[in-house]
């Protein structure tokens, strides 16, 4: 039998082991050296004897190991850019076991965390196996070597080098940059300044630069810098200010981006101090309390802002350069040598004043040294020193003051102190005016209280002045505390009448009566005089003044009474003139009143048909004051509030009396009118017995009563007999035929003055026995009326048996008893029911 496919590596001869019993073992080596070829290669033992029939075959794998033949590194082709996401794979083949890789950045191991590892079985049996390295590019990776190793067991068995691949990796990435010297001190008055600027980048060439301080990237003017761009980086700074102080940084950017310096540098700028002055004692200071002063000098900007000297002065007058030191002798750096003088050691910032008086007064400032000089000087601080006005005078604006009119109080001081911005203090007699602190108090208007001592003087923070006093007296012109009304009506039967008027004047004047422009003399017998003279007032605002009262002596008029008929009568209150001013009138106009009288209507009756607008009414009357009209009608609501009674068109409803009211405070009078609607007849027909006879009565209604009565059949040219017909007023009676039975109906019509109205209609059913009428609707109601009695009559009877049986129940035991009186029960109803039959 011949194998294919497979190849005859030896033929031996087994050395055979006898077991005694005929059988034995036999064994045969097969030793070879196995190569790369042999991998998953089938071994087979092929034992062939001639006690066989067949061969005997076993078969067996060798498992061969083998160590890697090639590493390749691919990933990367040309540049990266920095902060791109770079891949690198180590692919190492023909390994068995799988190959193990190692990964290199330059010589430094790499990091297990950015390797991964993949294997897969190849057909030879070996093993592929691919390690990839990611991870970010940055400017430090570039221009390095990264390199990847691979060996396994077999490798490291025979001691043989490992596979190494490499690849160079080249970054593109933005400029690093950086500048120099951290600080860089200048003074205001130097001409310029270098800031240096440094950077590595790949590509190395620069498309733009820019320079920025504090954040905020800087205009580069020719007038201001030189330099700071791409041709030359570092910056010049020219004209140094203070304004230039603070961090610059350098910013540059190539084809991958821009970068900002790490670090920056600091333009510390010197320059002289500015300070303020501040007065920390409490202001203003009184002159009388000699009180000491403190001021300070605040450095507020300045590098450094440390003062080595410091400057006072008063109104620009240089007081005092602190400190002040008078050495003797300097030592070679010019330091003063000993004791350079009690000021030599004091806090130059600071500067006493002692005992304060008004000669201090004024705008102090103050000037600052440091080591760039002297800065300039500060605001001016004024220090106030308060001190009394001078004493006051006081006077009047006029020496003849009048009530209502005006007067001017003139409170002045000659010096007006510290500060000038001062108040008055004003008194009357002994009361504080606290709402005048002006100079001047104008008094408007002048009262009664204005007549009093006045009392003045200045004052400002400083203190009070000397007062002043004057007394102001006051006139009052004649003028009314009580006039007359211009206007009143007095009831012509009033028997107390009394005119009164009071005039304020001083000094004082006198009052005359006037009527009708006519003074009325004290000898007229008509009138009376009464006069009363009244003090000032303070409380009122009143001077004094003269109270008159005009009485009418009404006993000595004609009938003692007023005359209703006299025209209307003018009484005049006049003072005389008090040299004041001039004298003052009050007029009154009097008229007599007197209650409505003569009320009456313009018509008494007024006829009018219904449907129709009735003619006005006027209500005419006399009586002071005017009259006022109302016209209301029987039910007592308004219809009119003046005097004409003007209505719509009316229903018969507003017939009826209307009245007047005519009315003034002294009295009501009524007066009416009646207004009679007339309208045509309107009739009700009705069955009754008339003298003895079935009758049709037809009862109208109507306005004027007076009506004629028209009988008629319906629908029937039979013409009814005037003789029949009779009239009673206003009802009118037809006599009824009791020969005629057949249904008729009968009409009434019923005219008067206005016309004739709508006639009245009644069915009647014939006149005939009662026992004739009693078919059709009345008999049927007539038989209706008598069966409900019936029904009634027996539910009462049963109710009472019913009632009985149940109490004699106790009363009765004989069975013979109780059928007896059921038969009679029984009896009687059958009796019932034969009667009513």
């Amino acid at each position: 039998m011949q194998d294919i496919g497979y190849r005859k590596i030896k033929v031996a001869k087994y050395k055979g082991i006898d077991a005694g019993d005929g059988t034995g073992t036999g064994i045969a080596k097969l030793q070879i050296s196995v190569s790369r070829g042999d991998l998953q290669k089938d071994f087979k033992c092929v034992v062939e004897s001639e006690a066989l029939e067949e061969p005997i075959v076993t078969m067996f794998t060798a498992d061969v190991n083998v160590k890697p033949t090639g590493i390749k590194l691919s990933g990367v082709n040309g540049h990266v850019v920095q902060g791109s996401f770079v891949k690198l794979v180590c692919e190492v083949t023909g390994a068995k076991p799988a190959a193990e890789v190692k990964w290199f950045n330059r010589s430094a191991p790499v990091g297990e965390s950015l390797i991964s590892t993949a294997l897969k079985a190849m057909p030879d049996g070996t093993y592929l196996t691919k390690s990839s390295l990611e991870f970010i590019a940055s400017s430090w990776e570039n221009g390095n070597a990264f390199h990847c190793e691979a060996d396994n067991t077999v490798t490291r068995d025979l001691q043989d080098l490992s596979l190494r691949a490499m690849h160079l990796l080249e970054v593109y990435y933005a400029p690093v940059v950086t500048v120099e010297a951290p600080i860089s001190t200048v003074n205001e008055t130097d001409k310029y300044v270098l800031l240096n600027c440094a950077y590595h980048s790949n590509p190395m060439k620069l498309d733009d630069a820019l320079w920025s301080k504090d954040g905020k990237n800087l205009t580069l003017t020719t007038d201001k810098y030189e330099g700071g761009d791409v041709e030359n980086l570092p910056l010049v700074i020219k004209d140094i200010t203070r304004e230039d102080q603070g961090n610059y940084t350098c910013t540059c950017r190539n084809s991958v981006g821009s970068q900002e310096s790490e670090n920056y540098i600091f333009l510390n700028v010197q320059f002289p101090p500015t300070v303020e002055l501040a007065i920390l004692s409490e202001m203003p200071i009184k002159a009388v309390e000699e009180k000491d002063v403190t001021l300070v000098c605040t450095p507020v900007h300045g590098n450094p802002v440390t003062l080595s000297k410091v400057r006072w002065f008063l109104a620009d007058e240089l007081l005092k350069e602190l400190p002040e030191c008078n050495y003797t002798s300097y030592d070679d750096e010019g330091r003063g040598q000993g004791y350079g003088g009690p000021l030599c050691s004091v806090d130059s910032h600071i500067l006493s004043l002692v005992n304060v008086s008004e000669g201090f007064a004024g705008n102090y400032t103050c000037q600052g040294q440091n080591i760039a000089g002297w800065g300039p000087k500060s605001e001016p601080q004024e220090l106030i020193v308060y001190y009394p006005p001078g004493p006051a005078s006081l006077k009047a604006s006029s020496t003849k003051v009048i009530k209502k009119s005006s007067v001017t109080l003139t409170c002045s001081v000659k010096n007006p102190g510290k500060p000038e911005a001062i108040t008055y203090v004003w008194y009357r007699g002994n009361h504080l005016i606290s709402d005048i602190t002006s100079f001047n108090w104008t008094i408007n208007p002048v009262t009664y209280e204005t007549k009093s001592n006045y009392t003045c003087y200045a004052h400002n923070d400083g203190g009070d002045s000397t007062p002043a006093s004057i007394f102001v007296n006051v006139s009052a012109p004649p003028a009314f505390i009580q006039n007359l009304q211009p206007y009143q009506g007095i009831l012509y039967t009033t028997s107390n009448i009394s005119l009164t008027c009071r005039v304020e004047c001083s000094p004082e004047c006198s009052i005359v009566w006037l009527r009708n422009s006519q003074i009325i003399p004290k000898s007229d017998v008509l009138y009376s005089f009464k006069e009363t003279k009244h003090p000032a007032d303070l409380n009122k605002n009143d001077f004094e003044s003269v109270e008159s009262t005009l009485l009418f002596n009404m006993y000595r008029w004609p009938d003692k009474q007023l005359n209703k008929s006299a025209p209307n009568s003018f009484y005049a209150c006049q003072s005389s003139s008090n040299g004041i001013g001039p004298g003052v009138t009050s007029i009154m106009e009097i008229a007599v009143d007197y209650p409505p009288e003569d009320v009456k209507a313009s018509k008494a009756i007024i006829d009018v048909q219904e449907n129709n607008k009735p003619e006005t009414i006027n209500c005419t009357g006399k009586g002071h004051p005017t009259l006022t009209y109302v016209w209301k009608n029987a039910q007592g609501v308004n219809v009119s509030t003046n005097h004409v009674l003007s209505l719509k068109t009316v229903t018969r409803g507003d017939a009826g009396k209307y009245y007047c009211e005519a009315s003034n405070k002294h009295g009501k009078l009524t007066t009416n009118a009646d207004l009679n609607v007339q309208y045509v007849p309107s009739c009700t027909l009705s069955l009754e017995k008339h003298k003895g006879s079935a009758s049709l009565k037809c009862e109208s209604e109507a306005n004027p009563l007076e009506v004629t009565f028209r009988f008629q059949i319906k629908g029937e040219n039979e013409t009814i007999d005037p003789n029949l017909i009779t009239q009673d007023g206003n009802k009118g009676y037809l006599e009824l035929d009791d020969s005629i039975e057949t249904f008729r109906t009968y009409q009434c019509f019923v005219n008067n003055s206005v016309g004739i109205g709508v006639p009245c209609e009644r069915d009647v059913l014939g006149i005939a026995p009662w026992w004739k009428q009693l078919f059709g609707d009345n008999l049927i109601i007539v038989i209706a009326a008598l069966a409900a009695i019936i029904i009634i009559i027996i539910i009462c009877i049963i109710i009472i048996l019913i009632c009985r049986r149940k109490r004699s129940n106790n009363k009765y035991n004989n069975p013979v008893e109780m059928e007896e009186r059921e038969k009679s029960v029984i009896w009687y109803i059958d009796f019932l029911f034969d009667s009513s039959g």
